[in-house]
């Protein structure tokens, strides 16, 4: 029986010995063409070293070497070449083994493949499965492929919705769609074209960074690798030592040493990792946002390109402040030097020790020096809070809901994968004991698919799907070795029903529906934020939110909007939209017994105010977040938010 194991993407063909090989006929001239060998409509077993081999019919076996070509034609073949032999798979689930200089195409179908050596391998057409070693090449081509890259090979998944892994110093490209590129050791990935998510697997806090991750075109995700950048499009870069965000409204955060926004409006965040590091806005109105760390001993953070009146300095204020030490516990102070050309903005924390379950001294000064600055005034800094609360500095900006998910080396590690057809499918996976990490491809139709809390890649295809299962189940949101989950579901009127975890799920196009129940609670812990990420794409979709940490951001079709409040869902973490448009509905269900009025209270802390950004109240428990970051437009509160509905149930 084949055997396919794809944490490692290592396939044995189980080929059966050959009872005997064709010669091509005996012809004397050793200089001559040899004669085609042919096979039949049944199951073969042809063997050579030049020539042309064609299995036709039935599922055939060739071995190939030297410089013979060989065709499986029709049927599920398996393929073998050696030296600088060809092998092409033809029509049917092909096995595609290639060592040396050979090439191999793997044709129609589904193929599964692995390549040694400097040989190359193409999947052509459909969704193909291919390790990589040595210092071969893999190019999924059309569909929507995995390709597994290992050593110092090159891979390319091409047109379609892939999976890309790089380990080793091994480089693999996504090509056009919405791809997933994984990296590890010293693997470099690129996004190419699209909306993609690139992330380092395996990697620990308190290891180096060495993997490089370039986003390329589109609004792409990026977290943990010695160097993120994003690109063109709105981007969210996370945890890397340098972080350039590119062209595009782009949000940067937990970098190292360097932090570079590009063109755009941008947010960089120089989180407590960012210590003694420079970072840059670039062209566009940026906010630099800057810890208040209490460490007097922490080197210099320096912003080397900040403009008064266009860019902001925002000072977070830590969550285990005291509402009543506000005022007094975090404040800043203003120092110019104008013959050295730049201003130093001296942060204080001044939190005594208290005893109990707070027994340390906070209290110590940061410095962040704005270079070629020197008119800096107040007007030009700005509070931010980091729990949603309503606080006196005027800002209600919650940066749990700005910040991407967490950045702890998410990771795919896929154990088992399911494959469908282009009819109607249904797959439930195993326990997350049996597969800890599942992908799940499919086909066309109306699919369904069921998870079991393991993490999963899913590419449901076109059709009417139907998706149901948690995002991951996880027990510790903040460990380095959590695995990410990431489903599209294609074309069609889709609807996913997601339970408790961390992932990101697109609807693609249709009309979407979507249900939450119990996302994990973003408990920040060491600064990283997990959530449920959705995006529904082109068409009118819905959303039903029972749970909190979700990020719907929808920009495509008229949209619905329900919030479906109680005591330890939506309180227990906070949620946001982006691009919330005019004609869109947002219903609030909340219990009759909860007490507390509904609120809508803008960046200013203002009822009724209009700014972009505005949060929404229950009593004194935040629920949702909604924004049109990038837009420029507003957002008003209140009577403002067009069709709300608040019902008591």
């Amino acid at each position: 029986m084949d055997l396919l194991i794809l944490g490692s993407l290592l396939v044995t063909g189980g080929l059966l010995a050959l009872a005997g090989v064709f010669d091509g006929g005996d012809d004397k001239d050793d200089d001559a063409t040899p004669e085609p060998q042919r096979g039949t409509s049944g199951d073969d077993s042809l063997a050579g070293d030049d020539g042309i081999l064609n299995g036709w019919g039935g599922n055939d076996t060739l071995t190939l070497s030297g410089t013979a070509e060989g065709h499986g034609n029709q049927g599920n073949d398996t393929l073998t070449a050696e030296d600088e032999s060809v092998a092409y798979g033809g029509v049917g689930e092909d096995q595609i083994t290639a060592h040396d200089d050979s090439t191999a195409y793997g044709g129609a179908g589904r193929d599964i493949g692995y390549v040694d050596g400097h040989a190359t391998v193409h999947g052509d057409e459909g969704n193909d499965s291919f390790g990589v070693f040595g210092t071969g090449s893999g190019y999924g081509d059309a569909g929507a492929d995995y390709l597994h890259g290992h050593d110092t090979t090159t891979t390319y998944g091409g047109d379609g919705i892939d999976l890309v892994v790089a380990w080793d110093q091994s480089t693999g490209y996504g090509g056009d769609g919405a791809d997933t590129m994984i990296a590890q050791n010293q693997g470099e990935v690129y996004g190419d074209r699209g909306n993609d998510l690139l992330e380092t697997s395996g990697a620990q806090n308190d290891l180096p960074l060495t993997s490089e991750l370039y986003g390329g075109a589109g609004n792409d995700l990026i977290s943990r690798g010695a160097h993120l950048d994003g690109g063109d499009g709105n981007d969210w870069l996370a945890a890397g030592d340098s972080l350039y965000g590119g062209a595009g409204n782009d949000i940067l955060s937990y970098g190292h040493d360097v932090m570079e926004g590009g063109d755009g409006n941008d947010l960089l965040y120089m989180g407590q990792t960012f210590s003694g590091g420079t970072a840059s806005g670039g062209a566009g109105n940026d906010m630099f946002v800057v810890n208040a760390v209490g460490d007097s001993t922490r080197p210099i953070d320096v912003i080397s390109d900040f403009t008064v009146g266009e860019d902001q300095l925002a000072i977070l204020v830590p969550t285990f402040v005291p509402a009543n030490l506000y005022p007094t516990a975090v404040s800043y102070e203003i120092h110019a030097h104008p013959d050295a050309g730049y201003t130093d903005v001296r942060v204080t924390l001044d939190i005594p020790p208290t005893g109990g379950a707070n027994p340390n001294d906070y209290s110590g000064e940061s410095v962040i020096r704005l270079m070629g600055v020197t008119d800096l005034t107040a007007e030009d800094v700005v509070y931010v809070m980091n729990n949603g609360e309503p606080g006196p500095f005027g800002s209600v900006q919650n940066m749990q809901d700005v910040l991407p998910e967490t950045p702890d080396a998410d990771h795919i590690a896929v154990t088992h994968v399911y494959n469908g057809t282009a009819g109607d499918d249904s797959f439930t996976a195993a326990a997350p004991s049996e597969q800890p990490a599942v992908a799940a491809w499919l086909g066309d139709g109306d699919d369904s698919f069921t998870a079991a809390g393991q993490a999963h890649f899913v590419n449901a295809g076109d059709g009417d799907d139907h998706y149901t299962g948690a995002a991951h189940d996880d027990s510790n949101p903040n460990a380095a070795t959590d695995p990410v989950t990431n489903v599209h579901m294609g074309a069609g009127n889709d609807v996913l029903e997601i339970g408790q975890g961390q992932g990101r799920f697109y609807g693609d196009d249709g009309d979407d529906s979507f249900h939450t129940t119990a996302a994990t609670d973003p408990s920040p812990g060491n600064g990283y934020v997990s959530e449920i990420r959705l995006e529904g794409g082109s068409g009118s979709d819905s959303y039903v939110i029972g749970s909190g940490a979700t990020v719907i951001d929808d920009n495509d079709g008229t949209d619905s909007y329900t919030f479906v409040v109680s005591d330890d869902s939506l309180t227990a973490g906070h949620n946001t939209i982006f691009n919330y448009e005019p004609g869109e509905t947002l219903r609030i269900e909340i219990p009759s017994d909860m007490a507390g009025d509904i609120r809508f209270v803008d960046r200013n802390d203002t009822e009724g105010g209009g700014l972009a950004g505005t949060a929404i109240f229950i009593g004194d428990q935040q629920i949702a977040f909604i924004d049109q970051f990038g837009s420029g437009e507003t957002v008003g509160v209140r009577d403002g938010i067009n069709n709300v509905e608040v019902v008591r149930t």
